[in-house]
């Protein structure tokens, strides 16, 4: 497997400098293994990868969903009420 760097520049908030945000992604050195799909290793044909995109998804999962912005909610709101009380 090879990892895949994605840089993506993130200005300064009222500042004349930008950061840089390194964000990485695994892919498969061979996607397709056409000798084991002969064989009749269906699974294996595709096990690297199956592999290289489970690293991505663990990595950064998907917050899309309604029950990942929910929980965000939340976390940002009990913060800023435990900031409020001190």
């Amino acid at each position: 497997m090879t990892g895949i760097a994605h840089d993506t520049p993130v200005p300064g908030y009222y500042m004349p400098t930008a950061n840089l945000l390194r964000l990485w992604r695994a892919e498969a050195a061979e996607s397709f293994d056409l000798g084991a799909f002969n064989h009749g290793d269906y699974y294996g044909a595709v096990n690297q990868k199956v592999a290289s995109e489970t690293i991505s998804k663990v990595l950064y999962p998907n917050d899309e969903p309604e029950a990942g912005k929910q929980l965000r909610l939340e976390q940002s709101t009990s913060s800023s009420r435990a900031r409020c009380r001190t």
